[in-house]
């Protein structure tokens, strides 16, 4: 049987090893009163193309270059707590921390407005902050046990938003 606990400490590890300039984001969702998970994932897939292809242009698309970035789910759904998504995400190199916050929350707000066209009152927004310390410390906080339905460790993570290369192929 797998150890999780290695896998979640080999996890934190890789991340700080990589010598990146990480990001931490929260991105939610405001005015709607519960939105499920996996909706709320699709949502981060979408907003994370746009992200992908605002900062890339047609690299992204041509050579599928994107972002490294961790997705964990927060909240609880059983309690109605607020659900919303940690990104540990990389920054690039030829942007500063505004304009990527900027790009970020710019796709954020268009994502929710395709997808809430009729519900102006659907908001969103995306907070970043440059993480100075040890990445593998704020992956620890995120993956977490909040809330049986999201899990926690690894298990907690939305690998289908999350891309961390060479791991992905």
């Amino acid at each position: 049987m797998m150890n999780h606990r290695n896998l979640n400490i080999d996890l934190c590890n890789w991340v700080d090893e990589q010598q990146l300039d990480w990001c931490i984001a929260t991105y939610s969702v405001c005015g709607q009163r519960s939105i499920p998970v996996n909706a709320f994932s699709q949502l981060l897939h979408t907003g994370l193309s746009r992200l992908n292809r605002k900062v890339f242009g047609n690299a992204h698309k041509r050579y599928g270059k994107q972002l490294k970035r961790i997705a964990v789910p927060g909240g609880d759904p059983l309690t109605g707590t607020y659900i919303h998504y940690h990104l540990l995400i990389e920054k690039p190199p030829h942007l500063d921390l505004t304009t990527f916050n900027e790009y970020a929350d710019t796709t954020w707000r268009e994502t929710l407005k395709a997808a809430f066209p009729i519900h102006h009152a659907v908001t969103g927004e995306v907070w970043m902050e440059s993480y100075l310390g040890s990445s593998k410390h704020y992956l620890f906080y995120t993956i977490r046990a909040e809330s049986p339905i999201l899990g926690y460790g690894v298990n907690k993570i939305d690998w289908d938003n999350s891309y961390l290369s060479p791991f992905h192929s």
